[in-house]
């Protein structure tokens, strides 16, 4: 153990396990959880005014971990987790960490650490979470409206504004569905755009289903992002409403970056998927925040990205749920400072939206709905 790192002994685990069986299921053993306060000396055991703890966690035969705060659960599979607290002066906090198995049992322990954040400086940004105020310290004023798709006119999707991307590769996630170009998978109706996934054969995939892209047509460096939608909802359904950094094409993914606005898997209805993709931290991103937003697929809902020069905030409704700032201003941890372009898709399907199962043999198609998008400098 390094010597900067506190072994947390103040908590005891307990354990549980997930369904019914007539052989009980060993749950995850020696879950051991330290952390760090950014700043503390023996004389200053709270930190330097910074706010910020970085939490390890690790125990026997686990193969992910949730952090909860103030009610908020957020998944680190690598068992890592960085927290940003914004309250002035010393308070104490208490974080359960869950350890889980392949088979979904689960060790948890209540860590207990004491931060201080100093009064009119404070961290510059950090999770938002219940009962426990969020300030951004920004000079950003992104209240100039430079671009806005109000979907007015009925028709084929507008080829000066989107590129219809086509292919059925499994896109890097064993996604079932073939991207066409046609009318019947996208189409602007009724002040809408409409995506829709099908249950239809093409290039010898079972699904087909439209990805829209803006890669050089409209493409955006800091702002605020605003997206009004309704979600598609059922088994194996994902949808995602995102963006790509514009040199993808000469630096490829990770290191173009990706915002991930909004991502909905249909398996875990009404929860809402906030991450962000970058060299330092890619995939099973450890930048990734989730909360649970009722009837995603039965109303609509504005999903906003507040993206500055030195961090990015997603809200639903205007609810903050999570601001991410780098560790390190590098392209490793900060490939954010180039313009990026939307992506509006429903995949079907794949690594992460097949994981709740298979596509249910009644599925006919789905839909997702965009009511605008709007950006402000």
């Amino acid at each position: 153990m390094l010597p900067w790192l506190l072994t947390v002994f103040m908590a005891f685990p307990f354990t549980s396990c997930g369904g019914s069986s007539d052989k009980a299921i060993a749950a995850p053993m020696n879950l051991d959880v330290d952390y760090v306060v950014v700043g503390a000396t023996a004389t200053n055991p709270a930190g330097d005014g910074s706010g910020v703890v970085k939490f390890v966690a690790s125990a026997t035969d686990a193969t992910t971990y949730t952090f909860t705060l103030n009610g908020t659960t957020e998944a680190a599979q690598d068992g890592r987790k960085i927290y940003t607290f914004t309250t002035p002066g010393t308070n104490d906090y208490t974080v359960t960490v869950t350890a889980f198995n392949a088979d979904n049992a689960s060790i948890s322990k209540e860590v207990t650490v004491s931060v201080y954040v100093s009064k009119g400086e404070g961290a510059t940004t950090g999770e938002s979470f219940k009962d426990q105020t969020l300030s951004v310290a920004t000079d950003a004023d992104y209240s100039t409206l430079v671009y806005a798709d109000e979907f007015e006119k009925d028709g084929d999707v507008p080829t000066a504004d989107y590129n219809q991307e086509i292919g059925g590769n499994g896109w890097g996630n064993a996604e079932l569905q073939y991207y066409t170009n046609s009318n019947e998978n996208a189409y602007v109706k009724d002040g809408m755009l409409h995506i829709v996934a099908k249950r239809q054969s093409m290039q010898g995939c079972d699904y087909t289903s439209a990805r829209l892209t803006t890669k050089g047509l409209h493409e955006f460096q800091y702002g605020r992002f605003e997206i009004r939608a309704q979600l598609p909802s059922g088994i194996g359904t994902w949808p995602a409403i995102w963006m790509l950094g514009s040199n993808i094409s000469t630096v490829e993914w990770p290191a173009c970056g990706e915002i991930d606005i909004m991502e909905h898997v249909g398996f875990d209805q009404d929860v809402i998927h906030h991450s962000l993709h970058t060299t330092g931290s890619h995939g099973a991103t450890v930048n990734t925040a989730y909360s649970t937003i009722a009837g995603v697929s039965t109303d609509f809902h504005v999903y906003i990205c507040e993206w500055t020069p030195t961090n990015i905030t997603f809200s639903v409704d205007d609810k903050k749920i999570y601001t991410y700032t780098p560790p390190t201003m590098t392209n490793t941890d900060w490939p954010f400072n180039q313009p990026f372009f939307f992506i509006f898709n429903i995949a079907m399907g794949g690594n992460w939206g097949g994981a709740g199962g298979p596509i249910p043999s009644s599925f006919t198609q789905c839909e997702m709905l965009i009511d605008y998008i709007r950006v402000y400098q």
